[in-house]
């Protein structure tokens, strides 16, 4: 996924809303994508809240699915094998398994390896800022 389009969805996440809920809100923002993209939109989101749920202290603030390498659509599956997700002042390798439904709306299953902080000499390489 592009960086406009992460930039212009995390824009309309912080866009205040008067009538809508969030859910509600969130979904229509969703709806204008791709279903590629919006499986993709899901999935990260969901890999950054499991990671600081299961583990204390982290608090993710961004994730790259394809850092290492491309994501593989298979279906209403997403396979992201070489992601990097960004932690406090360090980015980690993670790696991830989502199958959403047919809207891409709601994630029926996720699974995911959240491996070893990445080397700052690799950060630029892989497009990972600081």
């Amino acid at each position: 996924m592009s960086k406009p389009v992460l930039a212009a969805f995390f824009a309309v996440l912080a866009a205040p809303a008067l009538a809508a809920t969030p859910d509600t809100r969130i979904n229509a923002e969703l709806m204008k994508l791709s279903p590629e993209a919006r499986r993709e939109q899901r999935c990260d989101g969901r890999a950054m809240g499991q990671v600081s749920r299961d583990h204390a202290g982290m608090q993710p603030d961004s994730i790259i699915a394809y850092a290492y390498g491309d994501p593989k659509a298979q279906g209403n599956r997403i396979v992201a094998p070489g992601g990097a997700i960004h932690i406090g002042t360090m980015w980690y390798h993670i790696s991830y398994s989502c199958q959403t439904t047919d809207d891409g709306l709601d994630i029926q299953s996720f699974t995911y390896n959240l491996g070893k902080p990445i080397p700052k000499g690799e950060w630029a390489e892989h497009q990972l800022v600081q």
